[in-house]
């Protein structure tokens, strides 16, 4: 009798410790997924999204807006710096303009890292 018991106990004892193990290994997993779809701001982007909310009244959706316009355009900044390198480089401009379309660059944006006008872009006159 003592001895079924304790095997009991251990079988409610190991069972728990399972169902701990899965809870916290889907905190965790879902702490990681978070934290890659929302990286972390640097001070000066946490000022800009503070003054934000405060001219915007607190409306998040047009803050979050104006960091991505931001994050976009940092991004368009770094990718015709780098145009500018490949291309001094030795790079041709159809291959500069096909890595920055690779990167999901706009045609409009491309045009301008590469310096040909945005027709020329659309036609394939580069």
């Amino acid at each position: 009798m003592f001895k079924s018991i304790i095997e009991n106990k251990t079988r409610i004892f190991i069972v728990g410790a399972l169902c701990g193990a899965a809870v916290v290994a889907a905190g965790e997993t879902a702490y990681v997924w978070w934290r890659a779809a929302h990286p972390p701001r640097s001070a000066e982007d946490n000022l800009l999204y503070d003054r934000c909310l405060l001219s915007e009244h607190g409306n998040v959706v047009a803050c979050d807006a104006m960091m991505r316009l931001i994050d976009h355009e940092r991004g368009v900044a770094a990718m015709k710096q780098r145009a500018t390198v490949y291309l001094a480089a030795g790079f041709t401009k159809r291959e500069v303009v096909r890595w920055a379309q690779d990167q999901g660059f706009s045609a409009s944006d491309v045009s301008d890292a590469v310096g040909i006008s945005l027709q020329d872009h659309q036609q394939g006159k580069y």
